[in-house]
C-alpha cells in the first residue's frame, strides 16, 4: 500500500537533499553516502542503500524521493550515475518509506508498530527489542510484505 503517489506526504520541517546516486535502488529506500566514492561528482557526493551493518543502528535518515526528473514514478528504480534527490525527514514529517520482510518469512504492519533501519539495504523492519533507532512508526496496516513495498509512516 502506500498514501498518494508520491515519497514526501507532510513536510512542515524536513529538507531536500540533492546527490548522484550508485545503485539501482526505488524510492522511499533509506540512503547514505557512498564512502567508496571519495570525490565529489559535480559538486555533489555519492549515495547508495543504507546498510549500517546493524539492524537499527542511528543513522542519518536520508528517504530517496521518486525521479521526476526522468519522469519516473515511486515505482521506478534509479539508474546508478544519475542524479537522485532525498528527503531528510524531521519528526512528524510523513512519507512513504520502503519496508520489507525478515528472512523470507514476510511481515505485517499495524498502525502505531515501530520501524527500524535494516542491516544491509536501506530498507525498514519492525523493531525488535533491546535500546534500537526507531525511525519511523506505521501510519496504516499492511498484512503479510514479501521483498519490499512502500508503507505510510510518520518520522519519529
Amino acid at each position: 500500500m502506500s498514501r498518494g503517489r508520491v515519497i514526501v506526504i507532510t513536510s512542515p520541517y524536513g529538507r531536500k537533499v540533492e546527490g548522484i546516486i550508485n545503485d539501482t535502488s526505488k524510492p522511499g529506500t533509506i540512503m547514505q553516502i557512498d564512502t567508496s566514492v571519495t570525490t565529489l561528482t559535480g559538486g555533489e557526493w555519492t549515495y547508495k542503500a543504507a546498510a549500517p551493518g546493524t539492524d537499527g543502528l542511528k543513522i542519518v535518515c536520508l528517504v530517496l524521493m521518486e525521479d521526476k526528473g526522468q519522469g519516473k514514478t515511486i515505482d521506478d528504480a534509479y539508474v546508478a550515475g544519475k542524479k537522485c534527490e532525498m528527503w531528510s525527514p524531521n519528526p512528524g514529517d510523513e512519507l512513504n518509506v520502503r519496508v520489507g520482510e525478515v528472512a523470507g518469512t514476510g511481515n505485517s504492519y499495524t498502525v502505531n508498530d515501530r520501524l527500524i533501519i535494516d542491516a544491509e539495504d536501506g530498507i525498514l523492519v519492525p523493531f525488535a527489542a533491546t535500546p534500537q533507532d526507531t525511525m519511523f512508526q506505521a501510519m496504516e496496516t499492511v498484512t503479510q510484505v514479501a521483498g519490499s513495498s512502500l508503507l505510510w509512516c510518520r518520522k519519529t
